[in-house]
């Protein structure tokens, strides 16, 4: 039986090239390896960007929503506040009978046992992919498109915070539904209140129309089906005064010129008016 030994190297140039050979191949393993971490890192921002276009879309259909309703919610206050003031010292109360431009909920729809006089829509303004982006760290935070986004989601936040204002004040707006003696503190003191939505109302849809603009420069216009839907259930609920269609991307783009305070022959690209 014979046994073949291998054969040991011979020289230093022999010894270097199978080192050579060694390093090369941990070199190649270290490069796959590192395009394959990269090419799933690549994946995971663009299903992360693809999550929060889709769900700034959802936002930005609230946020038109708003807009849409907007003549609804200040012919309630009109009427509100005519009411009041031709009132004299004895308040009535509401008497069973709808402001103009009010949600109108049958009983079994509503959660109040009192609905307040004056309602504007709630919704829970979806942030769930922001957070999960920004707590991943799949963003380069020096990109262009974060901050963008970024800016975005600031305003979604503005709009929440508000609607967290809005109902607390809408939920002061109660007793007008009480018949009440009125002396001249009281009766400062409910306009006072209705004021207050009045501010609540006009700040929401300014900083919708903004955000609606600012969300369709990045290209994310509002989700259309889901717009359709809230708008739908908005004009079931108050009528005719609800914009639709052309209307609503009309009064989004008047919005969006008052708040930039564009000249009114430029258009919000910044594109002269025809």
């Amino acid at each position: 039986m014979h046994f073949h030994l291998p054969k040991p190297l011979h020289g230093w140039r022999a010894f270097a090239g199978e080192v050579g050979i060694i390093v090369l191949g941990v070199l190649i393993a270290l490069g796959a390896g590192q395009i394959v971490e990269n090419i799933h890192e690549h994946y995971l921002a663009d299903q992360a960007v693809r999550n929060i276009r889709t769900e700034l879309a959802f936002d930005s259909a609230f946020a038109a929503e708003r807009v849409a309703i907007g003549d609804c919610m200040r012919a309630s206050f009109i009427d509100l506040r005519r009411r009041l003031l031709a009132s004299g010292d004895n308040w009535p109360g509401l008497q069973g009978k709808p402001l103009s431009g009010a949600a109108t909920m049958p009983a079994q729809e509503s959660l109040f046992s009192v609905p307040p006089p004056v309602s504007s829509p709630h919704h829970i303004w979806p942030v769930s992919a922001w957070a999960a982006a920004t707590s991943s760290g799949v963003f380069n935070r020096g990109e262009k498109r974060f901050f963008n986004y970024a800016a975005l989601y600031a305003m979604v936040d503005w709009l929440d915070r508000n609607q967290d204002r809005e109902i607390a004040d809408e939920s002061k707006l109660m007793p007008f539904d009480a018949a009440q003696k009125l002396d001249p503190s009281a009766r400062l003191e409910m306009l006072r209140d209705l004021g207050a939505v009045d501010q609540d109302n006009a700040d929401a849809e300014r900083l919708s129309a903004e955000f609606v603009g600012a969300a369709r420069g990045n290209g994310i216009p509002p989700d259309p089906v889901w717009l359709g839907r809230v708008v739908g259930e908005e004009t079931r609920l108050r009528g005719a005064c609800v914009k639709q269609g052309a209307a609503v991307d009309a009064a989004l783009d008047r919005e969006f010129r008052r708040v930039r305070y564009r000249r009114p022959d430029v258009d919000r690209r910044g594109n002269p008016g025809a």
